[in-house]
């Protein structure tokens, strides 16, 4: 939009009202006008020059308000679907043989394959740290002995129980052993006979060395296989050096003195327990 001022403004005031009487009435014609032209001034103002020596500037309007938008347009037709794409070449499928050897061959369809080695195995990882330590177990129960002085013995535990058992009955007595009989020979021999065996002949023997005196050694044998019940390891020998002390060398025999072991033991909680008696004379 341009906006029109000073002499331009009258100047076109005064075209409007010659327009205007011409249209009221028909004169003469008046002269031929002048011709003008516009040139942009590049700092938005324009310059009118006109033949008869006139000219006129003028500055640019201001911007007019948009005005409103218009009603959107039909939508247009649907394009043509384009032409399907060539198919993809086939896949190619292959197969693992184990050949018992540490490797495998892949094989393919297309004729090719690959022969691949087994991956050598990775080092150890470091050794983890010690896991924590377990709550201790529950204190065990102790448990005592006494003689009542009739023939029976009472338990006591510290868990407050205890029980009452009587002597064992005595056991059968075992079968009397066969007799046996000893011949001599005469010549240094003589021959054992028993009922139940061949006869054995046998020979004295060389002389044996001078002895020294027979000593024992006495050593507490714990319950096990030797004694359930647990008792003693009696050594026996002579004193060779005559040191008064059984060695290992000297010992000739051995017994096991183990203590009576009674017949398991019901408790008042329902679990047995096998007790060792000792009589104390």
């Amino acid at each position: 939009m341009v906006d029109i001022t000073g002499p331009a403004k009258r100047l076109m005031v005064c075209v409007g009202a010659v327009a205007l009487l011409a249209m009221g009435c028909s004169g003469d014609q008046g002269p031929n006008g002048s011709s003008c032209t516009v040139s942009d001034n590049g700092d938005g103002t324009k310059t009118i020059s006109c033949e008869d020596g006139t000219s006129v500037t003028i500055s640019d309007g201001a911007d007019g308000q948009d005005g409103q938008d218009g009603q959107d347009g039909a939508d247009g037709q649907d394009g043509t679907d384009g032409q399907d794409g060539e198919n993809g070449q086939a896949g190619t499928s292959c197969s693992v043989g184990d050949n018992g050897d540490g490797t495998k061959t892949i094989s393919c369809s297309d004729g090719t394959s690959v022969t691949v080695s087994d991956g050598t195995d990775g080092k150890d990882g470091q050794i983890g740290r010690d896991g924590q330590d377990g709550e201790n177990g529950q204190a065990g129960t102790s448990c005592s002995v006494s003689d009542n002085g009739d023939g029976t013995k009472t338990i006591s535990c510290g868990d407050g129980t205890s029980v009452t058992v009587g002597n064992g009955a005595d056991g059968q007595n075992g079968q009397d052993g066969q007799p046996c009989s000893v011949v001599d020979n005469g010549d240094g021999s003589k021959t054992i006979t028993c009922p139940s065996s061949d006869p054995v002949t046998v020979h004295d023997g060389a002389d044996g060395n001078a002895a020294g005196d027979v000593v024992l050694r006495l050593t507490p044998e714990p319950p096990g296989a030797n004694c359930h019940g647990g008792g003693n390891l009696i050594e026996i020998g002579f004193d060779s050096d005559a040191n008064g002390v059984l060695s290992d060398q000297e010992i000739t025999d051995f017994a096991y003195a183990c203590n009576y072991l009674s017949q398991p033991v019901l408790m008042a909680d329902g679990s047995s327990h096998s007790c060792a008696l000792l009589e104390n004379g």
